[in-house]
């Protein structure tokens, strides 16, 4: 879907930090965030590939009709960080949660 999306024809917004580069950085976290939790094992290569998928979009845009960004570019890295950060923080309060329980009640609420 990023593919799509990023050579999808139409007006292209200013360099500015506007809802561009959100959707950058949703499309990125995306990408990244399910193998962070599920799979970190793999992130080493599926963060290698983002990086140069995002780089490789920036490259190609302007043979398509849109302009390349570095603000984009960046905005894709924000969005593997995001993913990553999203990821492990899920992964560990999922994981410690399925193998300890929730968390206990402080001695004084114990009935």
């Amino acid at each position: 879907m990023i593919g799509v999306f990023a050579f999808w024809p139409g007006s292209v917004q200013g360099s500015g930090w506007g809802i561009d580069k959100v959707k950058h950085i949703a499309a990125f976290a995306a990408l990244i965030l399910p193998v962070a939790f599920l799979r970190p094992g793999k992130l080493v290569w599926v963060v290698l590939f983002a990086l140069f998928y995002g780089a490789a979009i920036e490259l190609v845009q302007p043979f398509v009709g849109r302009s390349r960004s570095w603000g984009d570019f960046l905005a894709d890295l924000a969005g593997i960080a995001v993913g990553l950060s999203l990821g492990f923080g899920m992964r560990g309060r999922f994981l410690v949660t399925a193998r300890f329980g929730p968390p206990a009640a402080p001695d004084d609420q114990i009935l």
